[in-house]
């Protein structure tokens, strides 16, 4: 059995090198948690041979139970991981050329609104970013020029760095057994299961802070159940 257990600093800083700058001659705008932070991620492996058996514990000197619970193996890998961080964008205004997308202004109000329910609408989305949080650019009157562009870059950092997504879940197990046909001959029947627990992660709509679907939250298919029957013989 192996578990680890993977964990970045919880604060760790990335600055990226970014082509377009919401503003270039304010690149501290660009600072922000890196997008492969992940704050928690817990893997688990393990493999099981069931003791029943030609050499084993229980059984040895049973034909029936050599046959019938004997070359067993169970294993399966685990997935466990946290969300990634988040960003908020604004869409529906213009940028000059050679600046990057703008970003809202952000509040003193909470980002979400409590945590990420299990329960989700599935047809509407469930809110799950505080829409009062984030103000628009140029939703002030004299914000922005005639042709839709602000006049100045949102405070809204690249990735917010209190905020992650919804996390995510992930199993796959396999079930064989061998088979001694001679003595350098052993065949293998087996039985492989990929999301076994028909599991649905969650997703993000949009971010889009214009959006009437912004920070909902809905089920993002992460593979339906696949069970496959597979062979093999080895000498």
């Amino acid at each position: 059995t192996r578990a680890t257990c993977a964990r970045p600093q919880a604060w760790q800083i990335a600055t990226a090198l970014v082509a377009q700058a919401v503003e270039k001659f304010n690149r501290g705008l660009e600072r922000s948690v890196a997008g492969y932070h992940i704050p928690h991620v817990f893997r688990l492996t393990w493999l099981y041979e069931l003791p029943f058996g030609k050499g084993k514990r229980f059984g040895a000197g049973s034909t029936f139970v050599d046959k019938v619970l004997g070359g067993w193996t169970f294993s399966s890998i685990h997935e466990y991981r946290a969300g990634d961080p988040v960003g908020v964008g604004q869409g529906g205004i213009r940028s000059p050329s050679g600046f990057g997308g703008f970003r809202p202004d952000v509040t003193g109000a909470s980002q979400t609104l409590g945590g990420a329910s299990d329960s989700l609408d599935f047809f509407q989305g469930t809110p799950y970013l505080n829409p009062d949080a984030f103000v628009p650019l140029g939703a002030e009157n004299g914000g922005k020029t005639a042709n839709n562009t602000p006049l100045r870059p949102g405070t809204a950092p690249r990735r917010l760095p209190n905020i992650r997504g919804p996390h995510s879940s992930s199993e796959r197990m396999r079930f064989v057994k061998k088979f001694d046909i001679y003595e350098s001959v052993e065949f293998e029947f087996g039985i492989a299961a990929i999301n076994p627990f028909n599991r649905h992660n969650r997703q993000f709509i949009t971010t889009n802070v214009n959006s009437a679907d912004f920070g909902k939250l809905r089920i993002a298919g992460s593979g339906q159940r696949v069970m496959q029957v597979e062979a093999r013989l080895a000498w």
